[in-house]
């Protein structure tokens, strides 16, 4: 399965990638939104998990604009992020996240919940 992580912090990026990879997932990155969304229509990744705080295009922004486009708007969406409030989460979630994790995160459960999307979101397209 193939998943974009889109988030500036080189940090979570490398941890994700190296626990993700054990767990058999296929990683590609993005260190901004504009960059995430290009590697997004390049790949065609199974699952997206996206940080909110970065520069030039945030998060939110790049969740609308992949919501809005034709090839890309089954995508599942997955923020992972330190905007812990009620109010980022709910904007997440209108804008079409399929699921929320706050930072600091358990990262024996990441790729747990990955699946848990990805399978939900299969079964609801088709």
């Amino acid at each position: 399965m193939k998943v974009l992580i889109i988030d500036d912090d080189s940090l979570i990026v490398d941890l994700l990638r190296e626990k993700l990879s054990l767990e058999g997932f296929d990683i590609y990155s993005a260190h901004d939104g504009l960059s995430g969304l290009e590697c997004m229509i390049n790949e065609s990744p199974d699952v997206i998990l996206l940080d909110i705080m970065m520069p030039g295009l945030d998060g939110f922004e790049v969740c609308k604009k992949l919501k809005q486009s034709p090839s890309t708007s089954s995508m599942p969406v997955i923020f992972i992020s330190a905007c812990d409030t009620q109010e980022d989460i709910d904007r997440a979630f209108a804008l079409g996240a399929d699921d929320y994790i706050v930072k600091p995160f358990d990262t024996l459960s990441i790729g747990r919940r990955i699946k848990e999307v990805f399978d939900r979101t299969r079964k609801s397209s088709g």
